[in-house]
């Protein structure tokens, strides 16, 4: 396995393997998979990834033997990115992997974690202008469990959730 190598899952969505990473108390493999279609980042244990996907199942549209096969381009190109860039990269986005994570060697540079009560926004296009991905907050607090009783107590929407955001010292 490669990094940028493509990927079809049983469902028919194409990841690719963006890094291979160990999390940090049980040591178990992990293989960081991008969405090419939405960008989404997905975390996978090397034993998820290697298993068989059930032929029967009504999921499995492309009747794949496993959950993950490997999924060949006529023309890949994908941009060579860095660990460090990538690192830098998924440190911005509150919806990164890295966020949920204890990853070796990445949370020694982690300066502060705190929690955020509010609404995610989905990519879009309005009136020709392009609006990424983005989290309108309510509240920011250091505990979940502050967190989680606004939510609760909190005259709020019910599409209201709590996002977790990690700031990584850089360099």
């Amino acid at each position: 396995m490669k990094r940028f190598e493509l990927y079809r899952h049983y469902t028919g969505t194409i990841y690719m393997l963006r890094t291979i990473m160990y999390e940090y108390e049980s040591r178990k493999k992990m293989y960081l998979l991008m969405n090419t279609l939405s960008g989404a980042e997905i975390a996978v244990s090397e034993d998820d990834f290697n298993s068989d996907a059930d032929i029967d199942d009504v999921k499995n549209i492309m009747k794949q033997d496993r959950v993950f096969e490997p999924f060949e381009l006529i023309a890949p190109s994908v941009e060579n990115f860095t660990t460090k860039e990538l690192e830098r990269e998924l440190a911005k986005r509150a919806d990164s992997v890295f966020n949920r994570l204890n990853i070796k060697g990445l949370n020694d540079r982690v300066f502060v974690t705190e929690y955020a009560v509010g609404y995610k926004h989905e990519p879009r296009i309005t009136r020709g202008k392009e609006y990424p991905r983005q989290v309108e907050v309510e509240l920011v607090t250091d505990t979940l469990e502050e967190a989680q009783d606004y939510l609760k107590r909190g005259n709020l929407r019910k599409e209201a959730t709590i996002f977790k955001r990690t700031y990584i010292e850089e360099g």
